[in-house]
């Protein structure tokens, strides 16, 4: 017979920075099944981004391949904290990662995914009781 277990998708913490500024901590999924990190266009907009107008947008297949939803790619700084009050620019930070910023993910949203984000990065994962454990580094050869 199955048991249910209770399923606990990895959040972590994150601010997103672009031109020198930065979004307020956020906690952000994390889906190592999405190919890129993608941003809300309020987060987006509130650190200054503007969506060039000769750029094209992107085609992002939503959730199950189901539906299409377009976005625009930038670069944006990604900084994985401890606690709120941490300072972005020492935590673990991914500077000009490339992401889509797109309504795929609701308000105020982060899904951080694996293209220039979670393949730069080494990280553990647990979902087996009693241990439920998320824990991101950097790669040992780039530890310093």
């Amino acid at each position: 017979m199955l048991q249910e277990h209770e399923v606990k998708a990895p959040k972590v913490l994150v601010r997103i920075g672009h031109d020198g500024r930065w979004s307020r901590p956020i906690r952000a999924l994390v889906d190592t099944g999405s190919p890129l990190t993608i941003i809300s266009p309020d987060v987006a907009r509130k650190l200054g981004w503007v969506q060039s107008p000769e750029e094209q947008p992107v085609a992002l297949q939503g959730l199950g391949g189901e539906q299409e939803i377009s976005g625009w790619m930038a670069a944006m700084d990604i900084a994985f904290l401890q606690s709120p009050a941490q300072e972005p620019t020492l935590g673990l930070l991914l500077r000009r990662t490339a992401v889509c910023v797109s309504t795929l993910v609701g308000q105020g949203a982060v899904l951080v995914g694996q293209h220039e984000s979670l393949e730069r990065l080494r990280f553990t994962q647990r979902n087996q009781p009693p241990f439920w454990d998320f824990e991101l580094a950097l790669p040992e050869e780039e530890e310093t």
